[in-house]
C-alpha cells in the first residue's frame, strides 16, 4: 500500500504486522526493525514527521543492538532519520554515519551509496551550500550511470535532483539539460501518466516559464 501511495493503509497493516512480530519474537528482532522502519516511511509519507522519528528511533536503537554500529540496516534507519528531521545540520550528520556505513560495507559502487549520496545532496541544497550539493549530486549520477547504464530510472532520479539543484542555484542551462534527460527517461520507462514522470515534466515547464 505505501508503494501505491495509500499512506493509512501502510499504517494499518504495518501496525498489524509490528504487533504480531513483537508479539512471536521479543521486542528484538530483525523483523521489527524492518516494520519499525516501514511504518516511519509510511508516517513520513503522510507527513507526520514526529510519529515518523519516533519509529525511525526506535529501529535505529534495535539494530545498534542486534547488530553493532556499522550494519546495512542501521545505515538505512539513519538515512531515514536524515530525511524526516527538519534540522538539516541534524539530517546530514544522519546522511553522512549512512554514506560512510554503505562505502565501508559495499564500496564506492552500490546503489544504497547512490541513495545516501543523493539526500546528502539534497540537505546541502536546502542549507545552501551550491558546491556540495553539486559534488554530492554529481557523485550520485556517476555512480548511478556506471551501475546501470544511461538510461534507467534510477539514473533519472539522479539527474532530476541534480537539475533542481541547479536551477535552484540560478543555472538555467545545465538545469535545463539534466531535467529534460530525466524526464525523458521517466517516460520511456514509466509513460506520461506516472508520478515521477509528472514530477519532472513539472520542473522542466517551470523553467521554460521562468525563461520565456
Amino acid at each position: 500500500w505505501y508503494g501505491r501511495g495509500d499512506f493509512k493503509k501502510a499504517i494499518k497493516y504495518g501496525e498489524e504486522a509490528l504487533s504480531i512480530a513483537k508479539e512471536l519474537y521479543d521486542e528484538k528482532h530483525p523483523d521489527v526493525v524492518v516494520y519499525l522502519n516501514n511504518l516511519g516511511n509510511a508516517w513520513h509519507g503522510r507527513g507526520d514527521s514526529k510519529k515518523a522519528i519516533a519509529y525511525y528511533e526506535e529501529a535505529l536503537s534495535i539494530a545498534k543492538e542486534l547488530y553493532g554500529k556499522r550494519h546495512p540496516h542501521v545505515a538505512k534507519a539513519l538515512n531515514n532519520l536524515g530525511n524526516a528531521v527538519g534540522n538539516q545540520k541534524k539530517a546530514i550528520e544522519y546522511g553522512e554515519e549512512a554514506l560512510s556505513i554503505a562505502k565501508e560495507l559495499y564500496g564506492q559502487k552500490h546503489p544504497d551509496v547512490v541513495v545516501y549520496l543523493t539526500n546528502l545532496g539534497n540537505a546541502w541544497r536546502v542549507c545552501g551550500n551550491k558546491k556540495k550539493a553539486i559534488e554530492y549530486g554529481e557523485e550520485a549520477l556517476s555512480i548511478s550511470k556506471e551501475l546501470y547504464g544511461q538510461k534507467h530510472p534510477d539514473v533519472a532520479g539522479c539527474l532530476h535532483n541534480l537539475g533542481c539543484t541547479w536551477k535552484v542555484f540560478g543555472d538555467g542551462k545545465k538545469a535545463s539539460e539534466c531535467l529534460r534527460e530525466a524526464y525523458k527517461v521517466f517516460r520511456e520507462f514509466y509513460g506520461e501518466e506516472h508520478p515521477s514522470t509528472k514530477i519532472a515534466k513539472k520542473w522542466l515547464n517551470s523553467l521554460r516559464n521562468k525563461e520565456e
